[in-house]
């Protein structure tokens, strides 16, 4: 016995295999995004880490300078504030930090040196390392940190370069990508939405022609579409509509032949080829004595 398939489960695999076939389609768009916009944050971080490795160079070149010219005047005691003032000074004239960069000096015996011109003194974090790191300033903020020695006279110079993503450039970055993530969101809710708009249709025709093989000749389908599936489904109503006057054509004629049948005064019987009975009138029935009904 062939076994029967629910059209549901049909309609469904239909679907399913639609979504399949476009989401493998765009799939490869997606890996080329995906890499692209990694290679530009790893290109993004590389370049913050050149630019924090440069300044700091800079800086530590500038604050070498500055002591050489006062070596005579550096001593074990803390420097003065108008000495400092004239070392941050002369650092942000010799050296162009990008907007955000933060720097602090530290002397030979590891104090940090104020800045008199600022109202509010960013220092390094505790503990800034030769190699590059990401720490957190005393303004809370996290930066590209590195700490550089000056060669004869021990001190040393911590520069912050600001993170890649707390750059308009970074900022950019977050911006496409969550524009890319709404987009993708879209489109995905847009697949759906269409591969529904096209199964749909063939759901109902498959349920249709159920109920119509069924027996309930009087079902039909909506036409809701002018494309291919709609004129399936127009042919099936064009069928199902022949196949129900047929019906009605056949059961008139039956009824018509039952009435002449009963109506004649000689006995009638109809036999199929195995010589069985398959329908008698009144008469015949009465002739051999049994119902007409029991002889069908």
């Amino acid at each position: 016995m062939e076994r029967q398939v629910q059209p549901a489960s049909i309609f469904f695999d239909v679907r399913t295999k639609l979504l399949v076939m476009l989401a493998l389609l765009s799939l490869p768009l997606l890996v080329m995004s995906i890499i692209q916009m990694s290679s530009y944050q790893r290109s993004l971080n590389e370049q913050a880490q050149a630019m924090t490795r440069l300044e700091a160079a800079a800086v530590a070149g500038a604050l070498e300078s500055w002591l050489e010219n006062r070596a005579g005047q550096i001593g074990d005691e803390p420097l003065s504030s108008e000495a400092a003032r004239d070392l941050y000074a002369r650092l942000r004239r010799q050296t162009a930090l990008v907007a955000g960069s933060v720097m602090t000096v530290i002397d030979a015996r590891g104090r940090h040196i104020p800045d008199p011109s600022l109202s509010r003194q960013i220092t390094t974090p505790a503990g800034a390392s030769p190699v590059i790191e990401k720490r957190r300033w005393s303004d809370g903020v996290m930066r590209e940190t590195l700490s550089q020695r000056t060669g004869p006279f021990d001190w040393s110079v911590v520069v912050g370069v600001p993170l890649p993503e707390d750059t308009p450039t970074g900022r950019s970055i977050l911006l496409l990508t969550t524009t890319w993530a709404l987009a993708l969101l879209a489109s995905s809710l847009l697949a759906v939405w269409a591969v529904g708009r096209f199964t749909n249709p063939l759901r109902q025709l498959a349920a249709s022609a159920s109920t119509f093989g069924e027996g309930k000749l009087q079902e039909r389908v909506a036409v809701q579409t002018a494309d291919e599936v709609g004129m399936l489904a127009g042919s099936f109503n064009v069928m199902a509509a022949s196949l129900q006057a047929r019906f009605n054509e056949l059961r008139a004629q039956r009824a018509f032949t039952e009435e002449v049948l009963d109506t004649l005064p000689l006995g009638v019987a109809v036999l199929d080829a195995n010589l069985t009975v398959r329908k008698a009138n009144s008469t015949f029935a009465a002739i051999v004595g049994r119902g007409a009904e029991s002889l069908a």
